[in-house]
């Protein structure tokens, strides 16, 4: 595929989320231009990466089809924070990022691995095989509705098959600014909780329409 092919098909597949990137970063900029300055930017990265990580992680399972979701990377993510924190840090004293980091990333990829078995070996439907892990109790829930509507915002079909890692990623970094952009406005928790499902609704309804043009123009 040449370079201009290639950058409409990307253009087709998550060019949405790309304008609604620069509209959301340009009002950002007028309503707190200080919290974007060079000096923030760490920052303001540490903040959207926990958000831009589940996206991502969550991005390959619906790409798969079969209408697969993985559900469990939300509380995944919570879990694998308690056991690095208080096994490893507390526990036994180690604070180096050179031994955290790999350690939870060891820790995710065991449980995804028995995720992906249940689900390509048993041939239990994704969602099921992640319900598991999903119960696990604590806040990380919450992440599972931001990441998938991220995945969708970004252009990624959850019937599967069409999308990519880098359209959830620019899908995250939207709601993180939007979160930006509602948290100015002091809007509470639930409003922002209506709000990630109304993105869903709306991000799988563009993508359907994209589909059924898509179609028609062939």
């Amino acid at each position: 595929m040449n370079p201009v092919a290639r950058l409409l098909s990307l253009g087709r597949n998550f060019g949405f989320a790309v304008v609604l990137l620069v509209v959301l970063l340009a009002v950002n900029l007028i309503l707190s231009p200080g919290r974007f300055q060079p000096g923030s930017w760490g920052a303001l990265v540490g903040l959207a990466a926990p958000l831009i990580g589940a996206a991502i992680a969550s991005t390959p399972v619906i790409l798969a089809g079969r209408g697969g979701i993985d559900i469990s990377v939300g509380p995944l993510m919570g879990f694998i924070n308690a056991l690095a924190i208080q096994v490893l840090f507390l526990g036994a004293g180690i604070s180096s990022p050179l031994v955290l980091v790999p350690a939870a990333l060891l820790v995710g990829a065991l449980v995804g691995a028995a995720n992906g078995f249940l689900a390509t070996i048993v041939r239990i439907q994704p969602i099921v095989a992640t319900l598991g892990t999903y119960l696990i109790p604590n806040i990380g829930p919450t992440y599972t509705l931001i990441a998938i509507a991220a995945v969708a915002l970004g252009g990624v079909s959850l019937a599967g098959g069409r999308g990519g890692v880098a359209g959830a990623a620019i899908g995250a970094i939207d709601i993180f600014l939007l979160q930006s952009v509602l948290t100015t406005f002091n809007v509470s928790t639930f409003v922002l909780q209506i709000a990630y499902g109304a993105i869903l609704v709306l991000a799988v309804m563009l993508t359907a329409l994209q589909e059924r043009l898509a179609t028609r123009g062939r």
